[in-house]
């Protein structure tokens, strides 16, 4: 019986060529690609060329002259890492499909939308250096409508939010309500109870009405605080307005988690509280 070794000299040779390829193709297209945007190393280009070229040869030596076209397909998705080849995006769409849920829904359909803005931009750019009018405006048109749909679902997942935390915002009210009721009919029963007989010739007296019970979840006022700005990254994140949304969404968490809510000092107010409440609510959202 003869064992046949997947790690032979000439299956590592192969593989050593391929990964050389891999890595000079990929680093002269990066390097084009800033070129053309006014950036990058022009200086660099014939010396990536000439490793491309190198590159090339040893591989056509080791695959017995068959062409690398897969390989250059492969290695110039910028969606799939090199040289693992990995792509991020199926694992997330794997985990949307097995806990598939509205704002999951659209944050994919964003993610869609982002690819389209980034094709949509090389057709263009690719059309541009091949005189290709017509196909440089089809590629603007694309762009547009790209950048519109991006632009709506980023409005629909604001409203979803702004829905959930309206939502929460009754359901908390109505459970403060709830325990309020149950607490005051508990302090009147024993009051009842602690009570002494009254004589016959004298009225019952009327029992002292119990102290409201102090709900320790229940959020201070944020009226009159100043309120900092929100950047355009974290709005895009979180999908809320402004920082006082990001306070009470945060407050609306803790409290399900029967944990005390933002005090007024640690109000988004500057930037180091918004900071804070902005790495609670990551932390919050991530159990």
């Amino acid at each position: 019986m003869r064992i046949v070794s997947d790690n032979s000299p000439e299956d590592l040779r192969r593989r050593a060529a391929e990964r050389q390829l891999g890595f000079a193709v990929r680093a002269l297209a990066v390097n084009m690609l800033r070129i053309m945007r006014g950036a990058g190393k022009p200086y660099r280009f014939a010396h990536e060329l000439a490793d491309c070229s190198k590159a090339l040869r040893e591989y056509l030596d080791a695959f017995e002259h068959n062409s690398p076209s897969d390989l250059i397909e492969r290695v110039l998705n910028p969606e799939k890492s090199w040289p693992d080849g990995e792509d991020d995006s199926d694992r997330y769409h794997d985990a949307w499909r097995s806990n598939p849920r509205e704002d999951e829904a659209i944050m994919l359909r964003k993610q869609n939308a982002r690819r389209a803005m980034r094709l949509a931009a090389l057709r263009i750019t690719a059309s541009m250096l091949a005189g290709q009018r017509l196909q440089t405006a089809h590629g603007e048109k694309d762009l547009r409508e790209a950048i519109s749909r991006h632009e709506q679902l980023t409005e629909e997942l604001r409203d979803l939010r702004a829905k959930e935390w309206r939502g929460g915002r009754a359901a908390h009210n109505a459970a403060n309500a709830r325990v309020l009721a149950a607490a005051l009919a508990l302090a009147t029963k024993r009051q009842n109870g602690r009570r002494k007989p009254a004589l016959a010739e004298h009225p019952p007296s009327v029992p002292p009405r119990p102290k409201p019970v102090q709900d320790r979840l229940q959020p201070p006022s944020y009226e009159g605080l100043r309120v900092v700005a929100l950047p355009p990254a974290i709005r895009e994140e979180f999908g809320v307005a402004s920082a006082l949304d990001l306070a009470l969404w945060l407050n609306r968490l803790r409290r399900e988690r029967a944990i005390a809510p933002l005090p007024q000092g640690q109000f988004p107010s500057t930037r180091a509280t918004l900071d804070y409440v902005v790495k609670e609510l990551r932390k919050e959202r991530a159990l």
